[in-house]
């Protein structure tokens, strides 16, 4: 696997241009922007200057629904740093080429990408410090309701019940870490497909953690082919994202050590596209 570093310049003047920083804003075109940097042989080969529209088959090394491993797909995460500065941290199975994504996007970065190779040896028993951004979700099973808001009902007379995800939430008079920190610690197994579980990857010192709750946002455009047509003027709709997210951090142990480092290389959580999952960690003395 492989760690990228990109310093990103957000600008700290209103009245100068600050392309840094509007890009920031936009997660989606993040993710679509971090992707260009793994082309496919034959996407480079006819188009070096990336001079054609952004296709995502001809970037299937970083495609979300692949999923992510230690040989498939990326992960990364967008930390804010003194002096008008952000980095990118990016952790990819394929290494990155980084000059063909911003060849004619150079002035969103402060400084040359680094790379360097990324392949950790875990130890039972070893603690780490770590630090993550989750979206503040979880799967649940509730009711599904009609047009008119009521329960659908099965041939039984029962409730039908649908999965899907919803916002982790807590009392108005409790705190949000008493929520947070033991739903970050249901997933601290690691899975090898499906519901299949190989053990306990790590568990949670509870001593130091922090947490910091804010938004990620961005704005996916909604093609309609038809209208799109070459002189007809139209603009396409875009479709407002918005997460709910936590920065967690913390410390933690590892107690299986493959589970671990399948945890890590696969990402913890949902929304992984959006900047959400990526595990750092670092092992403390």
């Amino acid at each position: 696997m492989y760690v990228s570093k990109l310093l990103i310049d957000v600008g700290e003047n209103p009245d100068r241009p600050r392309p840094g920083r509007l890009w920031l804003r936009n997660i989606y075109a993040v993710h679509q922007r971090l992707c260009m940097a793994f082309p496919d042989k034959k996407r480079r080969a006819q188009d070096p200057q990336f001079l054609n529209p952004y296709a995502s088959q001809d970037f299937a090394a970083a495609r979300a629904r692949d999923g992510r491993s230690s040989t498939a797909g990326i992960l990364y995460r967008i930390d804010p740093l003194p002096g008008s500065r952000a980095m990118i941290l990016v952790l990819s199975a394929e290494k990155p080429v980084w000059e063909y994504a911003f060849q004619n996007a150079g002035m969103l970065l402060a400084a040359e990408p680094e790379i360097v190779t990324y392949d950790p040896e875990f130890r039972q028993g070893a603690r780490y410090r770590f630090r993550i951004l989750m979206n503040l979700t979880e799967r649940t099973k509730r009711p599904l309701l009609d047009e008119d808001r009521r329960p659908v009902l099965d041939e039984q007379g029962q409730p039908v019940l649908k999965s899907r995800r919803f916002p982790v939430t807590w009392d108005k008079d409790a705190s949000p870490l008493s929520r947070i920190w033991p739903w970050f610690d249901g997933k601290r197994f690691g899975r090898l497909t499906g519901d299949e579980v190989s053990g306990e990857a790590f568990n949670l010192m509870y001593c130091g953690l922090s947490v910091n709750l804010g938004w990620v946002q961005g704005y996916k455009p909604v093609l309609d082919k038809d209208k799109c047509q070459p002189g007809t003027g139209f603009k396409p709709e875009h479709k407002k994202l918005r997460f709910r997210s936590a920065l967690l951090e913390g410390i933690l142990r590892v107690e299986d050590e493959q589970a671990f480092a399948r945890l890590v290389a696969s990402g913890i959580g949902a929304a992984k596209a959006f900047g959400f999952g990526l595990l750092s960690v670092r092992k403390l003395s």
